[in-house]
């Protein structure tokens, strides 16, 4: 037992490291020696723990989904308004647009699109967030649409993605995260005109 724990604490510490490393120089400039270095495990024994590069950066990018997708499943629990979930989702991106540059964003995007495996693991964290996002809110009686919870995330997706590509232009606008808010709380109606309905 306490060799599979001394295992799977060096294990935590490689994919640690590894995601420092990517966070800070990108996925082509990091290379397992760097990440054996700053995780104090030798290079031979992290090789006995992935076969070679790619796998170690899989695993620390599927860590990193793995936290964000916790984050947003605590903030979930708090049963917080609809506004303030949309409002959460904003500093996602700007956030991650402060722990890397914008070139490494984009390089860790499309390498998740481009590997299979990443990809997938992705898009079913992403399906989960969004389902528990949108059953929370039809439960809280803030969600009214007939629309199917399926197409409503296809929209989100969509959103993401466009997000996701263009993160200058949504550092440039501040305005343009608002209004797709403004978009998803009250469609196409005037806001003012939306709340007198609800009051009808």
């Amino acid at each position: 037992m306490k060799r599979e724990a001394k295992k799977a604490a060096n294990r935590a510490k490689i994919i640690q490291a590894a995601k420092e490393l990517i966070k800070k120089q990108g996925i082509k400039n990091t290379n397992v020696r760097q990440i054996a270095e700053l995780s104090g495990i030798s290079y031979v024994t992290m090789y006995k723990m992935f076969q070679d590069k790619k796998a170690v950066i899989r695993a620390a990018i599927m860590s990193a989904i793995d936290d964000e997708q916790h984050k947003f499943e605590l903030f979930l629990a708090k049963r917080e308004k609809l506004e303030v979930v949309l409002r959460r989702h904003e500093p996602f991106f700007k956030r991650a647009h402060r722990e890397c540059s914008s070139a490494v964003l984009q390089e860790i995007i499309l390498y998740v699109r481009q590997d299979q495996v990443l990809n997938e693991y992705f898009r079913t964290a992403q399906l989960t967030i969004w389902r528990q996002f949108l059953d929370k809110q039809r439960q809280a009686g803030v969600i009214k649409t007939n629309a199917a919870n399926e197409s409503i995330i296809t929209m989100l997706t969509a959103l993401e993605e466009y997000a996701g590509a263009h993160q200058q232009t949504l550092e440039r606008d501040g305005g343009l995260w608002r209004d797709w808010q403004q978009i998803m709380m009250y469609g196409l109606v005037e806001r003012s005109f939306a709340d007198k309905l609800k009051e009808d």
